[in-house]
C-alpha cells in the first residue's frame, strides 16, 4: 500500500553521482527528500525514503555521470497503493495498474513507431 523505504538504482557500470543527482517525485509531484547512499564510484545507489509517505504514482529522476565522462540522465515511474493511470483509487474488486504495466506499454509504444521508421517503403532501395 504504501511506497518503499528505499528505492534501488543499479547501472550496467560505475558512476559517479552527485548528491542530488536522484530526486524522488511523490504523487503531488512534489520533490521529497531523499537521502541517496552509495560510493562516489558505484554501480548501485539506494534513495531512502522518509517514512508515512502517501501511496500513488512516483517518478524518480536520476541523472550522473559514467567513469568514461558520458551523462546518464533518465526516469522511471513506479505505483504504489490502489492507484489506475488516471490516478483515482481502483474501483472495488478492480485491480490496480503497477509501474511494470505502464513500463511495458511504453515500451510497446515505441517498438512500434521505431518499426514504422525502420520498415523499408515500396520505392526505396534497400
Amino acid at each position: 500500500e504504501a511506497p518503499p523505504d528505499q528505492i534501488t538504482l543499479e547501472f550496467a557500470g560505475p558512476m559517479v553521482m552527485a548528491e542530488n543527482g536522484v530526486e524522488v517525485r511523490g504523487p503531488d509531484g512534489e520533490v521529497l527528500p531523499a537521502t541517496v547512499l552509495g560510493s562516489a564510484t558505484s554501480d548501485v545507489f539506494l534513495a531512502v525514503l522518509d517514512p508515512g509517505a502517501p501511496a500513488g504514482v512516483w517518478t524518480v529522476e536520476y541523472d550522473g555521470l559514467s567513469l568514461d565522462g558520458h551523462r546518464v540522465l533518465g526516469s522511471f515511474t513506479f505505483v504504489s497503493g490502489d492507484v489506475v493511470l488516471g490516478g483515482a483509487p481502483a474501483p472495488e474488486g478492480g485491480r490496480a495498474v503497477g509501474g511494470l504495466a505502464v513500463l511495458l506499454l511504453t515500451l510497446a509504444a515505441g517498438f512500434a513507431v521505431l518499426a514504422r521508421v525502420l520498415a523499408p517503403t515500396e520505392g526505396t532501395p534497400r
